[in-house]
């Protein structure tokens, strides 16, 4: 698109969500779906489009809840360090260290 001497190019990224779902959904959550394909649509690149994934969101919250638990987990000092040495059973050797 030429506008006086400046040349205009335009894109446009899409989110697209479906409506109804399989459960029940308000205005504002099908809104926060077409929002997140679209910047999963934007970081794809320009001219794209993304259809939105309850099934792929349900596991990138749930890896999300995982990562927070374990953060917790290490703020809290909830782990235990244990040393187990590797050994040859047949020889009853530890393995050469690696260089």
């Amino acid at each position: 698109m030429q506008s006086g001497d400046i040349t205009l190019q335009v894109s446009a990224s899409l989110g697209v969500t479906f409506y109804p779902q399989a459960e029940e959904i308000d205005a504002d959550q099908l809104l926060r779906q077409a929002d997140q394909a679209m910047y999963q649509a934007k970081q794809a690149g320009k001219n794209r489009y993304h259809l939105f994934d309850a099934e792929e969101d349900r596991s990138v919250r749930s890896r999300y809840e995982s990562l927070e638990q374990i953060r917790h987990a290490l703020a809290a000092n909830e782990f235990v360090l244990y040393y187990q040495p590797k050994v040859n059973m047949r020889t009853g050797r530890s393995p050469a260290p690696k260089p």
